[in-house]
């Protein structure tokens, strides 16, 4: 890979876990930089726990020809593509899961997260569970977009935005599927760490009534503990921020249908500071 001539890089911090990123131009560069989640900050190391290295495809010299673009994680080639947007959602894959993995003192939940009232509201799942238009129904309710596809949190319980660029995807009748930022969308994204307020424990099943029961705070730590990156190497770490955010919070469980429909029942049922 080093004999492919690369122009430019840059390093980043995010959460303690350094990331290099190198490109063979300097647009390819610019455009892998706003991938990057809200919380990479620049930085300067030398030394990085994962180097990802962008190869800039697109129409070639020749007429009628596309060159691929090619995305790397250190030796290992993630995506060859034409279309710029599997490389972005593979380069988002990737690198939240290596940050998840990596990080020292986070502990990384598949959860989408909005906020209400100085208070988040989790939804552990899997990807492509649904999270992303509950996310976004419960936004149209008034709540603040955390993420769609992480709950980051801190050894208090605390979680923390991670608001990737490529989360939410637009409902509009163009491009549909295409990934957006939800500043793109007009969203208001959160930008401080927040206590756990309630989990929704939840699947989606076509034409069900969201009718959601109380259950206890243990299972709701369960539905977490079950979708969380460093659950098997490093569970202490997890159970303790597990348990930790799970401490004030209000567990509710229950299958959904509509969208729409489960995101009003979940800000009826929320409350800023639940009793136990």
């Amino acid at each position: 890979m080093d004999r492919l001539g690369w122009a430019v890089g840059a390093s980043f911090s995010c959460f303690g876990v350094r990331i290099g990123l190198r490109a063979n131009t300097e647009q390819g560069l610019t455009l892998v930089r706003s991938w990057l989640p809200k919380a990479a900050k620049a930085g300067r190391a030398v030394l990085v726990n994962a180097l990802y290295s962008y190869v800039e495809g697109g129409p070639d010299t020749r007429a009628g020809t596309r060159r691929f673009h090619l995305l790397y994680r250190d030796g290992t080639r993630l995506v060859r593509s034409l279309e710029i947007d599997e490389v972005r959602r593979a380069f988002d894959r990737d690198l939240s899961m290596t940050v998840g993995a990596t990080a020292s003192d986070r502990i990384f939940v598949h959860a989408g997260v909005v906020s209400f009232k100085a208070g988040a509201i989790l939804i552990p799942g899997k990807s492509f569970s649904g999270k992303t238009t509950l996310v976004r129904a419960l936004v149209d309710q008034g709540g603040v977009y955390y993420s769609d596809e992480y709950a980051v949190l801190d050894s208090r319980g605390r979680v923390f935005p991670w608001a990737e660029p490529l989360s939410i995807r637009s409902r509009g009748p163009l491009e549909p599927g295409r990934p957006r930022s939800a500043e793109d969308l007009g969203l208001k994204v959160g930008r401080r760490s927040l206590p756990v307020r309630m989990v929704v424990l939840t699947t989606f099943h076509d034409g069900a009534r969201f009718r959601p029961r109380r259950v206890s705070r243990a299972a709701g730590a369960l539905g977490m503990l079950e979708h969380t990156l460093p659950a098997q190497s490093r569970p202490k770490a997890a159970l303790r921020a597990i348990a930790s955010a799970v401490s004030g919070a209000r567990v509710i469980r229950g299958p959904r249908g509509d969208a729409h429909e489960a995101a009003r029942a979940i800000v009826r049922a929320f409350e800023p500071n639940p009793v136990s």
